[in-house]
């Protein structure tokens, strides 16, 4: 949202140490058709109660007035007749379930909220928003001392939107603008979501979202043979192509409104047959106009580590394979494939609330560099910090340079964000 026009109307309550100058409204807040809430909301209509009540005008409109009530909510819509058309909607809501951002008004204890909202049919034929305005209360806790903040949001005009806002000059929802006094300086401070985002750490972590998926990937290996004369092993492979289950965990952090940096790490659910590390850019931004759907680009670099489990040895001597140990009498024989590799990513997501998104995606990987070798877990020691693994480079195992091969990723996974 940008704001074009201001005027400034100062209130000053003298028992709060703050000052007022402006209220800024959320964009479409208490836009009941468009944000679809309330008793709109489908999956909650049987939470509410509706009766018919009358058939009132308003101007040449014949319109019918249908109460509603639900535990936390309750008011009046008015349905044109004609079109079916909401045209206005009053609501008031029990006040213990407001969750406010005022948290400088201790003293105080909220006593009502309501708001009223309605919608005009426009030159085009269209039914859009016309106002909202809300309006809530509250009343010292020790005495009688009351205030009231009223705010009115008005459909001035509507026209396509012909370029995209600069970030800089966008005003941020639910802001507040306020100074705190006494103060030593007149300039103004802004407050947002209780004051907290003073807070240098609490910026960062609401720049932060979290994913955790479940990856799928087709991992082919070419036919080999595999030998290793200090166990007498002598193993022939054939071809063979494995849906492996890997699960996922990725850090988002945005730099702009649809910018950030992006971190995963990813591993097999079952044994050490992948892991894999990367660090990338992301680009995302909304595919629907009421923000349900989104789209996500990813471009990551990073390495990974695809492995075919060969042969699990028991011995009865200690071994030392790759300048490490093995003690425990049973090791796990890997042919290995280190990978560093270029990725792109495309992911849709679908938005279920302000903190949470289930999306899918693809993957493609382009290697960069590849080298082939021996990997060696011990499996029979009990504390897994003394388990000794080794990766062993060598031609000696594998006379090539890329015997697994996997390029598509397909995920599922759900974003959430404080």
């Amino acid at each position: 949202m940008k704001l074009l026009e201001k005027k400034l109307r100062v209130f000053e309550a003298d028992s709060l140490k703050v000052r007022f100058y402006a209220g800024i409204h959320n964009v479409h807040r208490f836009d009941w058709v468009m944000r679809k809430e309330g008793p709109l909301e489908r999956s909650k209509q049987n939470q509410f109660q509706f009766t018919i009540k009358d058939t009132v005008f308003f101007g040449d409109k014949k319109v019918i007035q249908m109460d509603y009530r639900g535990d936390k909510k309750f008011g009046t819509l008015f349905i044109e007749a004609e079109t079916f058309a909401i045209i206005r909607m009053d609501q008031e809501v029990d006040v213990k379930s407001v969750v406010g951002n005022l948290s400088f008004l201790n003293p105080y204890r909220r006593i009502f909220f309501k708001t009223r909202t309605e919608y005009n049919r426009y030159d085009d034929g269209k039914w859009r928003l016309k106002f909202i305005h809300y309006t809530t209360a509250f009343k010292h806790r020790k005495n009688d001392k009351q205030f009231f903040l009223n705010n009115t949001y008005a459909t001035q005009k509507v026209e396509a939107a012909a370029t995209k806002i600069p970030l800089e000059e966008r005003v941020s929802y639910q802001t507040i603008l306020t100074d705190i006094k006494p103060t030593n300086s007149n300039a103004l401070v802004y407050k947002k979501n209780k004051g907290e985002m003073n807070s240098k750490f609490l910026r960062f972590i609401r720049k932060l979202s979290f994913l955790v998926g479940l990856d799928y990937l087709d991992i082919r290996s070419k036919a080999f043979h595999f030998s290793m004369p200090i166990l007498d092993l002598n193993i022939e492979k054939l071809p063979q192509s494995t849906l492996l289950k890997v699960l996922s965990f990725k850090y988002n952090y945005s730099l702009s409104n649809t910018t950030g940096l992006v971190l995963e790490s990813s591993k097999a659910i079952q044994d050490k047959s992948y892991e894999a590390i990367a660090l990338g850019l992301y680009f995302r931004n909304e595919l629907s106009t009421r923000g349900h759907w989104w789209y996500q680009f990813n471009a990551n670099t990073g390495i990974r580590n695809l492995r075919r489990l060969l042969e699990v040895v028991t011995f009865s001597e200690p071994l030392r394979i790759g300048g490490e140990n093995f003690d425990s009498g049973k090791i796990a024989l890997y042919g290995a494939q280190q990978e560093w590799f270029f990725s792109p990513e495309i992911h849709i997501y679908y938005q279920l609330n302000p903190s949470l998104k289930l999306g899918f995606g693809m993957s493609y990987f382009f290697p960069i560099q590849t080298q082939t070798g021996l990997f060696v877990q011990e499996k029979n020691e009990f504390w897994f910090w003394n388990r000794s693994d080794v990766f062993q480079k060598g031609d000696s195992y594998f006379k090539t340079d890329q015997y697994l091969k996997n390029n598509l990723k397909f995920s599922f996974n759900f974003e959430f964000k404080l």
